[in-house]
């Protein structure tokens, strides 16, 4: 609100103070409403889920509140901005309560290929629920967890073959792959290894589709990134007034990020999906 004013003012001449941008901007409230219960694309074949923490003002304190946030890829690969909730924490109850709202606006379970996420538990207890559509969990997120069991000294040697497993050309590949990790990192980093092992299946479900979607799937990266710029907007105002002051800003980055994939040109060789491996 400070921004706006002050950019206003020095345009127009005007001596408006953020309060009156705030009073002004507390008449998008129908508009909101109307844009969290617009119908949802009939074609999504991905899914992607992930939550960040906001400090929100409850009468005089400032208390942590969980902004859950969905996403969705069509069959042509034309990113969608799907929906959130503001809940007290992530739990199967408030993962469980967006999916539903998101089934009730359209989402069909049965076309779905994927639910692309991290490994928190209230999500795959939701998936499991509600949609019962294979759950591929983000690769990028295990590779960190892998390399933080790893010495300092090996860690570029273990990615470089962690990545040979999970940017195989084949699923078959990759299982080879993973028979030269173990070969060569059981004995030096087991707890490496094992977690590299832990729930595997739950993270090759990409190889299950067309190679031109395994750069969209194998990872959670295309919400992470949305949610970072959220994250980055809030930076400035540290915590949000009331929960509509979220759902305003919430509205404003949602809005301007799709009008920017409503542009995208979409790339699917897998000459650039390698080069992003590396």
């Amino acid at each position: 609100t400070r921004e706006t004013v002050r950019e206003i003012n020095e345009t127009f001449g005007t001596q408006l103070n953020p309060n009156s941008i705030t009073r002004i901007t507390r008449d998008l409230a129908p508009v909101i409403g109307e844009w969290e219960k617009k119908p949802l694309p009939a074609d999504l074949r991905y899914l992607y889920l992930d939550a960040l923490y906001v400090p929100v003002k409850r009468q005089d304190t400032f208390e942590k509140s969980a902004l859950l946030v969905a996403i969705g890829v069509d069959e042509g690969m034309k990113r969608h901005f799907l929906g959130y909730l503001v809940g007290s924490c992530e739990s199967s109850e408030t993962w469980g309560a967006l999916v539903q709202s998101l089934l009730d606006r359209g989402l069909k379970a049965d076309t779905l290929r994927l639910v692309i996420s991290d490994a928190h538990d209230g999500i795959r207890e939701a998936v499991k629920d509600l949609l019962k559509t294979p759950h591929q969990l983000c690769v990028v997120h295990k590779m960190r967890n892998a390399r933080a069991r790893v010495a300092h000294a090996n860690q570029k040697a273990f990615t470089r073959d962690f990545k040979r497993v999970f940017w195989a050309d084949s699923r078959s590949q990759a299982l080879v792959a993973l028979g030269h990790l173990k070969a060569t990192w059981e004995k030096v980093h087991p707890k490496a290894v094992e977690t590299v092992e832990r729930d595997l299946d739950e993270y090759l479900h990409f190889f299950n589709e067309e190679p031109k979607y395994w750069m969209i799937t194998r990872s959670s990266n295309l919400v992470e990134r949305f949610v970072e710029e959220v994250r980055r907007r809030l930076k400035p105002a540290r915590g949000m007034q009331n929960e509509f002051e979220l759902e305003k800003l919430l509205y404003a980055v949602a809005t301007a990020q799709q009008e920017r994939w409503n542009r995208l040109k979409v790339h699917t060789s897998r000459k650039e999906d390698k080069s992003q491996a590396a």
